[in-house]
């Protein structure tokens, strides 16, 4: 499986629930005791919350890891509703920090924070759910998520700790199946051969490889090639695994902001790729009056999955790179209330850093984020390649 979004483990991140007021980060934990303790296989992550244990070397093994593969900050929410209305529970950290989680709702019955299967999350009484977002705090890039596991999915008055099960978010030109190219599940999709097709098929994707040459090293990209003068060329991208994020994603809204409802969401640039002797460009000819919209109806809705974008080409011919990034929250987007962490917009990108604008190469070194289009009638043996304009 290549890229992130987040590297292949997955992370259970053991919360002990107490009951005194408040959800807010202790501190940074710079002292012989911790309330964190990651373990050395990276497959667990345990908060003591009641109480401390000291610093070992096994305590902090993880802790270069996480932040070597790009995920170091956490949000946490429990939502429930009850006769009352809405009750959020929320809290966020980051690597070497020490996190509180309390105030979580709860009845000497137990409230099922687990949801699996639910189409969306509940607004009448009873209903409930909880997240976990993994990401960076450098962007606040969404890397993976996390539900409850089934068996301690339903919290009680006398429940002190929950594990979540964390999935990470992939995205990729090819699926973690290794179908790769040209197969139905395909990561993106184009209606290119019949543009005014919606939702596109693999049928409607008019896919080929571009190839360049830099220091005798050659270098291959997935080409999508879409017809000019076209205003109705609709296109997805899938987050992955697809066979395994369906749960995971229902607490992902999209958030409220500017390029929400028919604005664009999508990067559109000179496309680039990384080679050893440094980042090259495709220059030449440039379809630079290409457009892309992210058509996302409306903030507080589920993010959907596959992404829905429009293509709009103009007359010129020429290749350019397609990247997006989509902000989102975790469940709900209460105002500040007393004891409550205010939410955190994150964003879900198809890569993070520097490297979200270099081509996806479609293979498990490339970690690019960004989309070849080849836009009319092109060369896909690119020649004019160069370190900067």
């Amino acid at each position: 499986m290549k890229k992130l979004i987040f590297g292949g483990f997955a992370v259970l991140l053991i919360f002990t629930l107490i009951t005194c007021e408040g959800i807010t980060p202790n501190g940074i934990n710079d002292g012989p005791t911790t309330d964190v303790v990651y373990s050395a296989d990276g497959t667990s992550v345990t908060l003591y919350l009641d109480g401390e244990v000291p610093v070992t070397k096994q305590s902090r093994a993880l802790t270069k890891e996480l932040a070597q593969a790009g995920h170091n900050f956490f949000e946490v929410v429990f939502y429930y509703v009850n006769a009352s209305g809405v009750q959020v529970a929320r809290s966020s950290w980051s690597i070497g920090e020490k996190a509180g989680v309390s105030n979580v709702p709860r009845t000497t019955a137990g409230i099922n924070y687990g949801n699996t299967g639910a189409a969306t999350i509940g607004t009448t009484a009873g209903d409930a759910y909880a997240v976990l977002f993994v990401g960076r705090k450098e962007d606040n890039t969404l890397l993976a998520i996390g539900k409850l596991s089934a068996a301690t999915a339903t919290v009680n008055n006398t429940t002190t700790s929950v594990t979540f099960e964390v999935q990470a978010l992939t995205a990729s030109l090819r699926q973690a199946d290794g179908t790769g190219l040209g197969a139905a599940t395909d990561t993106f999709l184009t209606s290119s051969r019949t543009p005014a097709t919606t939702p596109p098929t693999a049928a409607t994707t008019n896919l080929a490889t571009a190839t360049a040459t830099v220091g005798g090293t050659g270098y291959a990209f997935p080409a999508y090639m879409l017809p000019k003068n076209t205003t109705t060329l609709h296109a997805t991208y899938a987050l992955g695994p697809s066979a395994a994020i369906g749960d995971y994603l229902l607490g992902v809204r999209v958030a409220e902001q500017d390029n929400i409802a028919g604005k664009p969401m999508a990067d559109l640039k000179f496309a680039q790729f990384v080679t050893p002797s440094g980042t090259k460009y495709i220059t030449g000819s440039t379809a630079e009056r290409t457009t892309a919209v992210v058509t996302i109806s409306a903030a507080g809705i589920q993010l959907p999955n596959p992404i829905p974008m429009v293509l709009t080409t103009a007359d010129d011919d020429g290749f350019i790179s397609l990247s997006f990034k989509i902000p989102v929250y975790a469940i709900h987007n209460n105002t500040a209330v007393a004891g409550v962490d205010n939410f955190i917009t994150w964003y879900v990108r198809p890569g993070f850093g520097s490297s979200v604008y270099d081509l996806d190469e479609a293979n498990l070194r490339s970690r690019g984020g960004s989309i070849l289009l080849a836009v009319g009638t092109v060369s896909l043996n690119i020649l004019d390649v160069q370190s900067s304009f």
